[in-house]
């Protein structure tokens, strides 16, 4: 099976191999999956908004509730509460869009 898994001609071949192992070793993928939600949760906009600051931080807080603009990936709301210099826009380069026409 182990050979199948790595050195068979078949890609189709291999991933059943693969996926046979996995299985195999206790790794199988769950059949249902559900969830289920007991407990409904109200709360008002004002615990929300605190929950989104303890969470997130008030310059995510703000701009996330639209009060804050952003400019350039930068908060421009006053009260910021970063180091300066730090930047909420990831430093990760994001790979340009292909058009899929």
């Amino acid at each position: 099976m182990v050979s199948l898994a790595f050195s068979s001609e078949s890609e189709q071949v291999r991933f059943v191999a693969t996926k046979d192992l996995l299985d195999r070793a206790g790794f199988k993928a769950s059949e249902i999956s559900k969830l289920e939600i007991d407990e409904r949760r109200s709360r008002t906009p004002v615990e929300i908004e605190q929950e989104m600051r303890e969470r997130f931080g008030n310059d995510v807080a703000d701009m996330i509730m639209g009060r804050a603009k952003v400019i350039n990936g930068e908060s421009a709301g006053a009260g910021v509460s970063r180091p300066e210099g730090v930047s909420l826009a990831s430093s990760v380069p994001v790979p340009a869009t292909r058009d899929l026409n």
